[in-house]
């Protein structure tokens, strides 16, 4: 199994708890209900627990399955936020900054802003977009 499937039997067991069928598990994660109970099946087969009971009337966590699916909430939790953090991160990366400063400031003072990596005497940091240029 792998980490992915890790994950998709965590998605599984906190939803058979929520709403009470491998079935009603399965569609909300948009898979089939022979997918999930495979799945399923297998993650008890690794973990050598049982933990859900299966009937036709529906499915029910064991007392393993509940401990299991509170762990799994938790686990889940904190990948969500270390996704939604990676994003942000990649967002920030992407971030410009546009300066704008007149001739004297862009000769003078930005490239020593930039720890002396400006540009030459004379030459602009940027095209002044007000003159047609791109920034």
């Amino acid at each position: 199994m792998t980490s992915d499937d890790d994950v998709t039997a965590m998605r599984l067991i906190t939803l058979v708890e929520r709403l009470g069928s491998i079935s009603k598990a399965a569609a909300a994660l948009g898979m089939a209900q022979s997918n999930a109970s495979r799945t399923l099946a297998r993650y008890e087969r690794i973990t050598g627990l049982r933990l859900i009971n299966r009937s036709s009337s529906g499915s029910a966590l064991t007392t393993s399955g509940v401990t299991a699916a509170s762990w799994a909430r938790k686990a889940l939790h904190e990948l969500d936020n270390y996704r939604a953090a990676l994003d942000a991160l990649a967002r920030s990366t992407r971030a410009t900054l546009a300066v704008g400063a007149s001739q004297t400031i862009a000769e003078y003072l930005a490239p020593q802003a930039s720890g002396g990596r400006g540009q030459p005497r004379g030459r602009k940091l940027a095209d002044d977009p007000r003159e047609g240029g791109k920034r």
